[in-house]
């Protein structure tokens, strides 16, 4: 794996759409649904957070938190 860019999460919509392919979004806020959903919507496997901001629905994306990988 590879970090192809550090970027506010305000721009991850964007910057997300310039790599054709995405195995996971890590950042360092807590998880919720749309991040959730715009994961599902370019076929990025995995999100990793601090924690949960709500309830979220994965769909085929696996979501953890950062104590999970530990």
């Amino acid at each position: 794996l590879q970090i192809i860019s550090k970027v506010p999460l305000m721009e991850i919509t964007d910057i997300i759409s310039e790599y054709p392919e995405v195995y996971a979004i890590v950042f360092d806020g807590k998880v919720y649904q749309s991040i959730v959903d715009l994961a599902r919507q370019r076929d990025v496997s995995l999100v990793v957070g601090m924690g949960y901001k709500e309830h979220v629905s994965p769909g085929n994306v696996r979501v953890m938190t950062m104590k999970e990988l530990v």
